[in-house]
């Protein structure tokens, strides 16, 4: 394990690549083969790096696929969503600094009325993670990889 710029973590990447051309069944397996070994503090086997980003958000998919449900028309959690957003709290307690990105989605006809409960589902979600110990995130930027070179090949040449 390597220390990077800006406080995060790389693991080798030898059985990420790998995991690339397996089923998602089989690379659930390798990550989560390689999450034990982490928390033990064991190496893991294999050369090159992978985000630790990528690991959690491997393990966020896995527990999405279970969709966090709503009332119809409504901002209040249905059926097992309280479980879900706990599960995603856990996940993310063991590595605090990994961003989160939350949307809410409605599916009203009427883009108005879809856009109050999509933002209110948001915010429930992240009330409930921030109730539950997750500071709120500061704002980042990101530019995209290669974007200095697109910026200075689109200026003008006089």
């Amino acid at each position: 394990m390597l220390a990077a710029p800006g406080g995060l973590r790389f693991v080798t990447s030898f059985r990420w690549q790998m995991s690339q051309q397996l089923s998602l069944k089989k690379r659930i397996d390798v990550l989560q083969k390689d999450e034990l070994l982490l928390r033990e503090g064991r190496p893991i086997a294999g050369e090159g790096l992978v985000w630790t980003e990528r690991v959690v958000r491997e393990r966020l998919e896995r527990i999405l696929l279970r969709p966090i449900a709503f009332e119809v028309d409504k901002v209040e959690m249905a059926g097992t969503g309280g479980e879900v957003v706990d599960e995603i709290m856990a996940a993310l307690k063991e590595h605090p600094t990994v961003p989160l990105k939350i949307e809410g989605h409605s599916t009203h006809p009427n883009a108005h009325f879809a856009t109050v409960p999509s933002k209110g589902r948001a915010d429930s979600v992240k009330a409930t993670l921030q109730a539950a110990g997750r500071p709120p995130a500061a704002p980042t930027g990101r530019a995209p990889r290669g974007a200095a070179a697109r910026i200075q090949r689109s200026r003008r040449r006089w």
